[in-house]
């Protein structure tokens, strides 16, 4: 049976200083951890605060509790900087040096030579493995795939993307715009069939299809 003999606040309840407490039971005595004597005192500072003072002073131990825990993370954590998480590469080469780092090296190095041979705007519906989504991409013009490619799957600008191209920011949104009407256009009357059919449908499907019918 487990038996509290003592945990006690200072007067300002803002250092938590419990006495000793003691398991008894099975004949042996042995000093509870550290952290527990914290955790209860804490505890009764939050069931025992009234006033604003008091609210404050709890809301001042959590953000220090927090402060405390953020920086234990930090310590096991490897500093990523500015490079995205789905590159699975450290900011500073710490495995493999930056220019052998990134997605497609990896890609070759774990042996999925598909991602990389289908890396283009004329190829990229290989990647999709719904057949109506790909068949849509693969039938688009090559104007339209080149958008799609840059701004679908390389997230590149506008201005990034009419640098390449050689055109106004202006002249892509627009070109954008109707590549995205023409697949919308395409996957429409798919999603009606399979939701006569009772087929299963994601939630964006479902969304999509409520907001163009």
């Amino acid at each position: 049976m487990k038996k509290i003999e003592g945990c006690r606040l200072t007067d300002n309840q803002h250092k938590l200083n419990p006495e000793p407490e003691t398991w008894e039971g099975d004949g042996s005595s042995h000093a509870l951890l550290m952290r527990d004597l914290r955790r209860i005192a804490q505890q009764r500072m939050e069931e025992a605060a009234r006033t604003t003072a008091d609210f404050m002073e709890v809301v001042a131990l959590w953000d220090r509790l927090d402060a405390n825990r953020e920086r234990r993370e930090r310590y096991h954590e490897v500093s990523r900087g500015d490079v995205p998480l789905e590159y699975e590469a450290t900011q500073d080469g710490l495995i493999f040096p930056a220019p052998h780092d990134p997605m497609q090296f990896r890609a070759i190095r774990s042996g999925n030579l598909e991602d990389v041979v289908f890396d283009c705007p004329f190829e990229m519906h290989q990647l999709i493995s719904n057949p109506d989504v790909s068949q849509a991409i693969a039938g688009l013009k090559v104007e339209h795939k080149e958008i799609l490619f840059y701004s679908g799957l390389h997230l590149l600008s506008t201005a990034a993307i009419g640098q390449i191209r050689g055109q106004t920011q202006r002249n892509i949104r627009k070109v954008r715009a109707t590549m995205i009407k023409k697949l919308q256009s395409r996957l429409l009357p798919v999603l009606k069939r399979r939701a006569d059919l009772g087929l299963p449908l994601t939630t964006t499907e479902r969304t999509f299809l409520e907001e163009h019918t």
